[in-house]
């Protein structure tokens, strides 16, 4: 096959302001006919930073790495020319994690990596090893059972860093998650490895089989979190080498200080506070048709009684715009819900700042900016206004799930559908089966505009999969 019948896709994670990584450097390695095509995640809103590395708001390079990998799929894969991706760049290590298991099933992928301190690039392509290559990366593989069959799985990988075993416990039950069992992928550290094309078959090869061996010793588990240290190629190898549909959830934290600290979690949404969160933002203008905030608010409440101490619960009267993106940043919430007037754009009426509490209009583009300030994200949100789908669906890009009604929304339905879905959450169910139910109970009692409420789900997200009070 010809070089030019190949497309090289160029993704670089240019995260880091220290020390970039140029792209020259990849070309320079390409056929001087290669048809080439370039992207940056900068160009898809990721903002730089020094080191390529940031205490919150993990999310919104997430977000920048799957718009760049949209973008390029679309324009690039077609079916009838096949697609080579490289990927370069300075970034911490849960990023280099997250676009690697992003990047799980893709068959041609290579990674470059710029050795410290010199103008030397290592590169490989992730391939995975149908035998054991000749010689093994990682001189030293240990496995700690901690007795709890249904909990997470730990995987520390590194490069002949310091492994600490009771870092990654304590991180794990911050996030209120049992570990079944932490294993150990790592060098000694007067070895002084480097991961180029001659030692990354044994690194995936090892890599490959400890995920295997630790996912048929412990079966009932419930996802994966990876430590990852070393260089950039090995953290992405590392998520390559994951197969999300078999482990569930892949959490990505980042070392800090000595600890532990959330950062990523693949589908997007991070690890969460044991509590989920409902934010419930309400808005009637006086000069607009009376809508019964009381009963709508008391709806939900009511339906959430039955866990009432298992979830925190915020309600807020009088929605501004400014305080959208406020109230989001302080509560961080898992679980967004607005009730307002909608207009035939999409949009919501708020309230103005000053006692009058007239109608102000929030437009959609405004409404979707606004519910981006969550760090982590929202990982539902439910838009309580008339014409709110084309919203709903715009924010499916964003967040988990998104509901929304495609026209006129009578308060009756809305606050019978409060009560349906909210009381199906309580009662263990995913999100998705909630909706369900609750589309399902209130279509047999002939709710007035029902069959117009909607769900959407992110491409990238759970699929509708999070159970927000999961059954004893």
């Amino acid at each position: 096959m010809k070089n030019a019948t190949i497309r090289h896709v160029l993704l670089q994670l240019d995260l880091a302001t220290e020390n970039p990584v140029p792209l020259d450097a990849v070309r320079a390695r390409l056929p001087p006919d290669a048809d080439v095509r370039p992207y940056r995640m900068t160009e898809f809103g990721a903002e730089r930073m020094p080191f390529g590395s940031r205490d919150t708001g993990w999310h919104l390079w997430a977000r920048s790495f799957d718009a760049m990998l949209r973008q390029a799929r679309s324009e690039c894969e077609d079916g009838e020319r096949p697609v080579h991706f490289h990927i370069l760049g300075r970034s911490a290590l849960p990023v280099a994690a997250y676009a690697g298991l992003a990047l799980s099933g893709s068959t041609h992928v290579t990674v470059y990596n710029p050795r410290r301190k010199t103008i030397h690039i290592d590169h490989f392509p992730l391939i995975q090893p149908n035998r054991a290559p000749a010689g093994d990366f990682f001189t030293v593989d240990k496995s700690h059972s901690l007795g709890e069959p249904e909990g997470m799985l730990a995987l520390f990988v590194g490069a002949g860093q310091p492994f600490n075993l009771e870092a990654i416990t304590a991180y794990l039950r911050k996030q209120g998650a049992p570990c079944a069992a932490v294993a150990q992928l790592n060098c000694r550290a007067e070895e002084q490895v480097v991961l180029d094309a001659d030692r990354a078959p044994g690194a995936l090869w090892q890599i490959t089989r400890r995920l295997l061996d630790l996912r048929d010793a412990y079966g009932r588990s419930k996802g994966l979190a990876l430590f990852c240290a070393g260089p950039f190629s090995l953290a992405l190898a590392v998520g390559w080498a994951v197969n999300p549909r078999i482990y569930g959830p892949v959490w990505m934290p980042n070392f800090d200080t000595g600890t532990y600290k959330s950062a990523l979690q693949f589908p997007r949404s991070a690890p969460r506070h044991r509590k989920p969160r409902i934010l419930i933002l309400t808005a009637a203008p006086q000069n607009e048709a009376h809508i019964d905030l009381q009963t709508q608010i008391r709806a939900i409440e009511d339906a959430l009684a039955p866990v009432r101490e298992r979830c925190d619960v915020q309600a807020h009267l009088g929605l501004r715009g400014r305080d959208i993106a406020g109230k989001l940043r302080s509560f961080n919430p898992d679980v967004v819900h607005i009730l307002a007037h909608g207009t035939d754009k999409g949009g919501l009426l708020a309230v103005t700042p000053d006692t009058n509490l007239q109608a102000v209009e929030i437009i959609r583009r405004e409404i979707i900016e606004a519910l981006q300030h969550g760090d982590p994200p929202p990982r539902l949100v439910v838009l309580h206004i008339c014409s709110g789908a084309t919203t709903a669906e715009a924010l499916a890009c964003h967040f988990d799930t998104t509901i929304g009604s495609t026209k006129l929304l009578w308060q009756d339905t809305a606050a019978a559908f409060s009560v349906e879905f909210y009381g199906a959450l309580a009662d263990g169910l995913n999100v998705r089966r909630a909706y369900d139910r609750t589309k399902l109970n209130l279509g047999m009692s002939e709710a007035r505009g029902i069959e117009d409420i909607e769900a959407f789900h992110c491409p990238d997200g759970d699929r509708g999969e999070w159970t927000p009070f999961p059954r004893g």
